[in-house]
């Protein structure tokens, strides 16, 4: 008769030495998460008069829950909201991509922008009468 070692892997519940170890934290989910908890923090006061104080502080947050997707506001409609131009929203969202990254879904493409500074071009340079 034959004996056969009896190994780890034959037991029923066999666990990879992987299984120990601790799962590694996602910094960058939990920091969104956060993001996110602060945004809504600052838009639950009801009324946007009280998150407008500053207005042009007002404006950031909604620029900023725009961009995370929280809200689908034009930059017009947040300028009305907070008392300010529609460009200068405009330019606060441009400055929070170039900051961080974070395009607003109202924000022109790349495609759109340098389609536009070709028609620009051509307009100057005369080539389009």
């Amino acid at each position: 008769m034959r004996t056969v070692p009896i190994r780890e892997t034959d037991a029923l519940d066999y666990r990879h030495p992987v299984d120990y170890i601790e799962p590694e934290i996602q910094e960058r989910s939990e920091q969104a998460d956060a993001l996110l908890a602060v945004v809504f923090w600052m838009m639950r006061t009801g009324t946007t008069a009280k998150v407008q104080v500053p207005a042009h502080m007002g404006a950031r947050v909604w620029v900023l829950a725009v961009a995370l997707g929280v809200e689908s506001l034009s930059w017009a409609e947040i300028g009305r909201r907070c008392g300010l131009s529609r460009e200068g929203v405009r330019l606060m969202a441009k400055e929070l991509e170039n900051e961080f990254g974070l395009r607003s879904i109202n924000a022109r493409t790349d495609q759109a922008r340098f389609a536009s500074l070709r028609a620009r071009r051509r307009v100057v340079e005369g080539k389009d009468k």
